[in-house]
C-alpha cells in the first residue's frame, strides 16, 4: 500500500489527523529533504495550528507500518547535534543512560533532543 491508501484506510475522511497526516506527507515530499526534523519543522511543513494532532499525526506517520519518519535522539557537542547511535537509542527505549562518547558519564533526558528522521518511504529509491 502506498503512503496516501494506509492514511485513506486508518483515518475517516473527516477526520482533522487525518487531513493533516495527509498534508504533513506531501509537504515532506515536496520539501528538501532534511538530516532530521524538529516539531517545529514538521509544523511549519504541515501548517498545523493543533500541537495535539500534529503529535498524532507525527506519531502516526512514524510508525513501522507507515514508514515516512522514524525518531531518533540527536545531543549537542561542542555547537554541533550529533546522533546517538542505533543502539544506544534502543538501550534507551527501555530505560538504561545514553553514555556521553567524551565524558563516559550518562547523559540526562534533558540533554537529549527527540527528532524525526526520514523513514523508507521518504528516502530515495536505490537503484
Amino acid at each position: 500500500m502506498t503512503v496516501d491508501e494506509f492514511i485513506a484506510t486508518d483515518w475517516p475522511t473527516q477526520s482533522s489527523v487525518g487531513s493533516l497526516c495527509l498534508s504533513l506527507w506531501k509537504g515532506l515530499q515536496n520539501d528538501t529533504p532534511a538530516d532530521h526534523y524538529t516539531l517545529g519543522t514538521l509544523r511549519e511543513l504541515s501548517h498545523a495550528e493543533d500541537s495535539e494532532s500534529l503529535a498524532v499525526a507525527v506519531m502516526y506517520l512514524a510508525t513501522a507500518k507507515v514508514g515516512v519518519l522514524e525518531t531518533s535522539l540527536l545531543y549537542e557537542v561542542d555547537g554541533l547535534f550529533v546522533e546517538v547511535p542505533q543502539e544506544d537509542q534502543l538501550l534507551h527505549s527501555r530505560g538504561e543512560p545514553v553514555v556521553h562518547p567524551r565524558s563516559g558519564m550518562p547523559m540526562e533526558d534533558d540533554q537529549l533532543f527527540v527528532v524525526f528522521v526520514p523513514g523508507p518511504k521518504l528516502l530515495p529509491k536505490k537503484k
